[in-house]
C-alpha cells in the first residue's frame, strides 16, 4: 500500500520540553512514554502502545482493570477523570502507600 508510513506503536514528535527516558508525556491528544532522552525541540520518540510503570498519585488507589488518566500538571497518573486523559488500565493492583503502578496504554482519544 503506497500510502502506509508506520504501525504507529512508536510516534516521532518534537521534543515539548526536556524529557526523561520513561517519563510520561501528553501532547495535546497524543500520550506516550518517551523512549529516551530528549531536549525541548530535538526528536523524541514516544512508545504509544504496551505496558509501562508510571508514576502515580500516593493518597490513590488503583484496582486491576480500573481506568488510568494522566495529570499532566502533576505528571502522575490519577484515578480522577475530571480535567485529565484517559491514557489506559491498571493491570496490576496499586494501593495508596505506592508511588507507581503499571498501565497498559490504549489508544483513546477523550
Amino acid at each position: 500500500m503506497r500510502n502506509f508510513i508506520q504501525p504507529g506503536n512508536a510516534i516521532t514528535v518534537p521534543s515539548p520540553r526536556n524529557i526523561i527516558s520513561g517519563e510520561g508525556v501528553l501532547i495535546d491528544r497524543l500520550f506516550g512514554v518517551a523512549g529516551a532522552d530528549a531536549a525541548t525541540g530535538h526528536d523524541l520518540v514516544l512508545h504509544c502502545e504496551g505496558v509501562y510503570e508510571l508514576p502515580k498519585a500516593t493518597s490513590q488507589v488503583f484496582t486491576l482493570g480500573s481506568r488510568v488518566y494522566w495529570d499532566a500538571a502533576e505528571r502522575e497518573c490519577t484515578t480522577t477523570s475530571e480535567a485529565n486523559f484517559l491514557i489506559g488500565v491498571c493491570v496490576e493492583a496499586a494501593g495508596s502507600a505506592a508511588s507507581s503502578l503499571r498501565v497498559r496504554l490504549t489508544a483513546v482519544l477523550n
